[in-house]
């Protein structure tokens, strides 16, 4: 995902991916400068997330377990996105 923001020609910072643990959730997001979160992980680990988030007021996005993520296109054949799983 960083290298697509990257290569898009978004302005530097303006995306950053962290590999983060638990104990840095708090002071991460509590940090002004950041604006939102989004995690692809545990079910703990988002509702650490999204309870600092919320704490914070940031904007939060969370993927749970999932293991097939994608991004389905208005071109793209649905009946074979959803299937295609």
């Amino acid at each position: 995902m960083q290298q697509l923001i990257d290569d898009a020609g978004f302005p530097a910072g303006l995306f950053t991916n962290l590999y983060a643990t638990h104990a840095h959730i708090d002071r991460i997001l509590a940090d002004p400068r950041v604006a939102g979160v989004t995690l692809t992980g545990s079910e703990a680990a988002g509702a650490r997330v999204a309870q600092t988030a919320g704490k914070s007021v940031k904007k939060c996005v969370l993927e749970l377990g999932g293991s097939d993520a994608m991004i389905v296109l208005d071109d793209a054949d649905i009946d074979h996105a959803v299937w295609a799983q």
